[in-house]
């Protein structure tokens, strides 16, 4: 069998569940026989091998039988440091690996629960259960975590790892947006629009995932502002902690992968799924109302904010989205009202990423523009009863007018997006022509996604206008 080498005078040879080093049978070997076992998060895994060193597993610890201990050195992949005091010719130790995480991401993996199953999709963009305590994700390589949540006729299923799960069972599919910080690159201070034609001003953003958030005093650090038309302590250059992970105290949301669908035999019923027509709802709380309700006790989901849409804008302009060298490739823009394909309008330019954020027809998003007393303006279906009393659910910029560019959140995609111009219709330096549109008082909320990832757009208040929407769950 094997080979994995355990230090200079042990080598590992591999029968079936368990894996023996044959005394005799490796030149200059200690004159023990050593047989090892493994188990992934305390417990035995029968259909996997002997976890690799490039798998993701980190070995936690060693059990060893009798008084015999020893420890597990993950660089070289091995046990050192045994001890055997009572000479014992016999020796069998159990290794604990801890499941699969990826290093790059300082231990904000993706969060599972019961109703989240973790999926590969395949070159044929079929769901494939993963494993998840082997590698099934790496953002190192543009290849985000999916997960699915099943029918009721699905939940009744058995799905062994590497099946794949026909698309009749699957009720909605999520990525995983790990928390991160990034590097300011603007301040988002324009307080007027220029009136010159604008260069294209997209660009590389610089990303650091981890669960720590930013603080002012920390080197090359701020803390968060999170609030509309405030910078805080920040600079540029500064990293700060993106605020879409802050209101929400996790390390990490699940993103619709698509906009929300319609169900050809079922219109009350939610569906995030490739290749469904879009619903549209009109009005913001109906959009809100839907999100929220869909799996609202146990995945805490909401209609996607402002500063969420804006945390998947700067992931895909990373060299983790849609970036290599520097240079990072805008969204195709796709004339349908269906959900999904191609690949080309995916944040990650492959399979793993989200889909539906630069189309014709653009999305809600829970942002609003606030009073002069900095109370929100109900309008788009919301009264004062049935507007959300937790703020954590909506993003709120301070009063202004559609030409007052500094009222963003830093993170939120907007402010940021700076220079604007009016020539043409308002319109952002990013890939030009992105459009560009505060919320006013008589334009009190916000669209997101016409034609382009890093367009934002308010919307009258008294539209009749129905747009489509996308559902977020804040897990902890």
């Amino acid at each position: 069998g094997g080979g994995i080498i355990l230090s200079k005078s042990y080598a590992l040879y591999e029968t079936k569940k368990e894996y023996n080093v044959i005394k005799g049978t490796v030149p200059d070997f200690n004159p023990n026989d050593i047989k090892l076992a493994f188990m992934v998060n305390n417990t035995k895994i029968n259909d996997m091998p002997f976890p690799n060193k490039n798998g993701g597993h980190t070995g936690e610890s060693v059990t060893c039988e009798g008084n015999v201990t020893a420890s597990w050195d993950n660089n070289t992949w091995g046990l050192i440091n045994i001890n055997n005091p009572d000479n014992v010719s016999k020796i069998k130790c159990t290794i604990n690996f801890t499941s699969y995480k990826e290093e790059l991401l300082n231990g904000i993996d993706p969060v599972l629960t019961d109703e989240l199953v973790p999926i590969i999709i395949n070159d044929n963009g079929k769901a494939i259960k993963a494993n998840p305590d082997v590698k099934w994700y790496s953002y190192g390589n543009k290849e985000w975590a999916n997960a699915v949540i099943l029918t009721d006729d699905g939940k009744n299923k058995s799905f062994v790892n590497g099946a794949e799960i026909p698309e009749e069972y699957i009720e909605s599919y999520f990525v995983w947006i790990p928390k991160y910080s990034y590097q300011l690159f603007d301040l988002g201070d324009y307080p007027s629009i220029g009136k010159d034609e604008l260069a294209d001003n997209s660009r590389a953003i610089n990303i650091k995932f981890g669960t720590m958030d930013t603080k002012d005093g920390e080197i090359n650090e701020c803390t968060t502002p999170n609030k509309s038309k405030n910078i805080g302590n920040c600079k540029l250059g500064n990293y700060m902690t993106h605020p879409a992970f802050i209101s929400f105290g996790v390390n990490g949301l699940w993103v619709g992968k698509y906009k929300v669908g319609i169900d050809s035999t079922n219109s009350n019923k939610t569906l995030i799924k490739p290749n469904l027509d879009l619903k549209k709802v009109s009005g913001s709380f109906t959009a809100y109302q839907e999100s929220f309700n869909y799996k609202r006790e146990k995945l805490d989901s909401h209609l996607i904010k402002n500063t969420e849409w804006g945390a998947i804008a700067y992931l895909t302009s990373s060299i983790y989205g849609k970036c290599n060298g520097g240079v990072c490739e805008n969204l195709t823009e796709l004339y349908t009202y269906k959900t999904g394909s191609p690949i080309t309008v995916s944040t990650t330019g492959n399979y793993t990423g989200i889909y539906d954020m630069s189309m014709a027809s653009p999305e809600y998003v829970m942002a609003l523009t606030a009073d002069k007393n900095g109370e929100p303006i109900y309008t788009s279906g919301f009264t004062i009863e049935n507007f959300p009393k937790d703020s954590k659910y909506y993003d709120m910029f301070v009063y202004g007018e559609t030409w007052d560019m500094n009222r963003g959140i830093l993170g939120d995609a907007t402010s940021e997006l700076g220079p604007f111009s009016e020539i043409g219709g308002n319109h952002s330096s990013w890939y030009k022509k992105s459009i560009a549109y505060f919320p006013s008082a008589t334009y009190a909320f916000i669209i997101r996604g016409k034609g382009n990832l890093y367009s934002f757009e308010r919307i009258p208040n008294d539209t009749s206008a129905s747009y489509s929407f996308r559902i977020v769950l804040a897990v902890k």
